[in-house]
């Protein structure tokens, strides 16, 4: 995948500091593939206000112990067709199942956001799913 220049965050983090606060941004790789190293993310991350970005929102169901103050996630693999057969979302993850699909969601008090993205598979079709550009205004 290119990266146009920027660093891609994958099982890492980096720290920035704005307004006199420190601000984590933590990437967790694909937890659908296997991927997603929660604790890599997270190693030496200091105290500070922790935004979690991450394409699979399944992760989010494995980050009980983990400090997070908002969680943004893409869709769901598959996720640009929505047809609520039972294979489908079963492939799609235990969210799915409870029918947390998309926007705005709260596990253990916690916040997290899932896209409906823009992309499509190989094929150019979009079905059930309108495709979201979303802004999201966090005040750490």
């Amino acid at each position: 995948m290119e990266n146009y220049g920027c660093k891609t965050l994958q099982n890492e983090h980096v720290t920035i500091e704005t307004n006199g606060q420190l601000i984590n941004i933590i990437g967790i790789d694909d937890y659908s593939t296997g991927r997603s190293n929660i604790e890599k993310a997270y190693n030496h991350a200091p105290a500070g206000f922790h935004l979690v970005l991450t394409h699979d929102p399944n992760v989010v169901l494995k980050m009980t112990d983990v400090p997070f103050d908002y969680l943004l996630s893409g869709h769901f693999h598959g996720g640009q067709i929505y047809w609520p057969k039972p294979y489908h979302l079963v492939k799609m993850g235990e969210l799915a199942r409870k029918k947390i699909i998309k926007g705005l969601h709260y596990y253990k008090g916690k916040p997290f956001y899932i896209s409906e993205g823009l992309g499509q598979t190989g094929v150019n079709i979009r079905i059930g799913s309108r495709p979201e550009i979303t802004f999201h205004n966090i005040h750490p």
